[in-house]
């Protein structure tokens, strides 16, 4: 967990001990369509996941998005 939080925060260009895994990360001030394309990218690139429109749309908090990784490793 430690290492997305990492990641996330190096995406959004956040201190990452302002990043919390309750976060709604939508709330962050850095947040826009830029960086929605580059959260998506990483997630590809660093778990090999590609998260349709649909179910990224339902994910608010960075836990919802944990979960996702983890209910999708190595499918």
């Amino acid at each position: 967990m430690e290492r997305f939080l990492s990641l996330v925060a190096e995406v959004l260009f956040l201190d990452d001990i302002d990043v919390k895994i309750t976060d709604n990360f939508r709330e962050y001030s850095e947040w826009d369509s830029l960086s929605a394309l580059s959260f998506l990218a990483m997630l590809n690139e660093e778990y090999d996941i590609v998260v349709s429109r649909r179910e990224f749309d339902d994910m608010t908090s960075l836990n919802d998005v944990y979960q996702y990784i983890c209910n999708n490793d190595g499918d």
